[in-house]
């Protein structure tokens, strides 16, 4: 984290950047409603519990090909190469700057969002131990 301020201060950018540490349910459901979009670069994510829950927030989503994020985000989001950093910027400015891409990607999250949930993930998992077991 330490790093990662000093660059902020580095680049003049530091008082525009929120370095939250450690968020609890109340503030992350708080910075998940006022946010306009959601951004994770990351660079291995085996599911991206992250990302759906942004999505189930009905926010547009900037994240990376990997992992399971593809399979996550569908159409309903834009993903980016890893350590593509000038793509990811591109994206990131052309949803702050276009309202109209911005909603329509923010209301196809919310759409795709409705297939993730516990109560599904649980009766799937069901589903599976009881076919394992015929």
């Amino acid at each position: 984290m330490r790093r990662l301020k000093g660059l902020a201060s580095h680049l003049g950018i530091k008082s525009r950047i929120r370095f939250t540490g450690w968020v609890d349910d109340d503030r992350k459901k708080e910075l998940m409603a006022t946010c306009k979009l959601f951004v994770m670069p990351s660079l291995f994510e085996s599911y991206g519990i992250a990302v759906a829950e942004a999505m189930s927030y009905g926010k547009a989503v900037v994240t990376t090909d990997v992992g399971g994020l593809p399979e996550v985000v569908g159409d309903a989001g834009i993903l980016v190469k890893p350590h593509n950093t000038e793509n990811l910027i591109c994206n990131i400015n052309a949803l702050l700057h276009d309202d109209g891409l911005r909603k329509e990607l923010a209301e196809k999250a919310l759409r795709r969002s409705h297939g993730y949930n516990w109560e599904r993930s649980a009766d799937m998992t069901e589903r599976l131990y009881y076919k394992s077991c015929e």
